[in-house]
């Protein structure tokens, strides 16, 4: 804390105030919060009983110390190190192990249901779909291909007999069925991504 005030002392004083400038006390101001946050819920979970605790402060409290590698990555992740906010360290290793979406899940459905775990979430109507558009991609790629060629374009009789509407309306119709083939390989991989991380 005595630090992050040296830097905004030399902010003020140093540089010039009230310019607007990114320098570095935005993140150490994020990295104090984030200090003083998992000190608090250390304390919450350590150095308290959990009767004294308010909910939310049982919710949060941090019952064991973090590893070096863990409260590094908690200060300095990239995804609040340069503009916050300032996260509570339960959640973010939630995040981090994959747990914040059944957590939240079951805070507000499925406890109310009677249930206290969540299902695996099947990958197989995510990959049917996209399957399904890879199938219609394809199809339409061979069709429109195939009655619409791009060789067409380059035909003499093509370039002299046209009027200059009609060839700018059937190249626009050429490069529209072109289109389907790309569809075609970007879903189908999607497709083998959801297959593949969802194993």
């Amino acid at each position: 804390m005595g630090y992050l005030t040296l830097c905004h002392i030399s902010r003020i004083y140093i540089f010039h105030y009230g310019i607007l400038t990114t320098d570095f006390s935005g993140p150490l101001m994020i990295i104090t919060q984030k200090i003083t946050t998992l000190a608090c819920q250390l304390h919450d979970g350590i150095g308290r009983q959990a009767e004294e605790l308010t909910a939310e402060q049982n919710r949060l409290a941090v019952k064991t110390r973090p590893s070096l590698l863990e409260y590094l990555s908690y200060l300095l992740n990239f995804m609040s190190i340069i503009a916050g906010p300032c996260s509570n360290y339960k959640d973010y290793i939630a995040f981090i192990e994959g747990r914040h979406v059944h957590m939240k899940l079951l805070e507000v459905n499925w406890k109310q249901k009677g249930y206290d775990r969540l299902p695996d979430p099947s990958p197989t109507g995510a990959v049917m779909y996209k399957l399904c558009i890879t199938l219609v991609s394809l199809i339409l790629f061979l069709t429109l291909t195939k009655n619409f060629p791009m060789a067409y374009i380059i035909d003499n009789e093509f370039l002299d007999k046209t009027p200059f509407l009609s060839r700018l309306g059937y190249l626009y119709v050429v490069t529209q069925a072109a289109k389907p083939k790309y569809y075609f390989a970007w879903t189908l991989g999607k497709s083998d991504y959801i297959i593949y991380f969802c194993r």
